[in-house]
C-alpha cells in the first residue's frame, strides 16, 4: 500500500520536517514529480538511488537545494503539508493546502 505521503509527492510538492540520518532537524520542501526537477537532473530509467517501500525508504527532489534526497518516512514529522495546484487553480492562481496529520 503506498503511504498518503508518497502520493502527495507524486501529485505535487511537499513541505515536510524531518529528522536527518545525523539526528538534526530539518525543513524541506520536495517531491516526486519530474517537471519541477531541472533537465540536467532527471534520470535516465528509474529515480537516481533504489527505493524500499518495505523500509518506506523515498527518492524526493529537495526543490530548494536543487538535489535528489533520500528519506525514510519514519523520521517525517507528522503535519506536513501538500499543496497541490490543478490547472484551471493555476490559471487563477488560487492554491489549495492539504494539512495531513496521521492518525494514532
Amino acid at each position: 500500500m503506498v503511504s498518503k505521503l508518497v502520493e502527495h509527492l507524486k501529485d505535487g510538492v511537499v513541505t515536510l520536517d524531518y529528522t536527518k540520518a545525523d539526528g538534526t532537524e530539518r525543513r524541506m520542501i520536495c517531491t516526486k514529480q519530474m517537471e519541477y526537477v531541472p533537465e540536467e537532473h532527471i534520470p535516465s530509467g528509474e529515480h537516481p538511488s533504489p527505493e524500499n517501500a518495505e523500509e518506506q525508504l523515498w527518492v524526493v527532489w529537495d526543490i530548494e537545494k536543487n538535489a535528489w534526497r533520500k528519506i525514510y518516512e519514519k523520521n517525517v514529522k507528522p503535519g506536513w503539508k501538500s499543496t497541490s495546484m490543478l490547472i484551471d487553480e493555476y490559471n487563477r492562481r488560487d492554491e489549495m493546502e492539504i494539512i495531513f496529520t496521521p492518525e494514532e
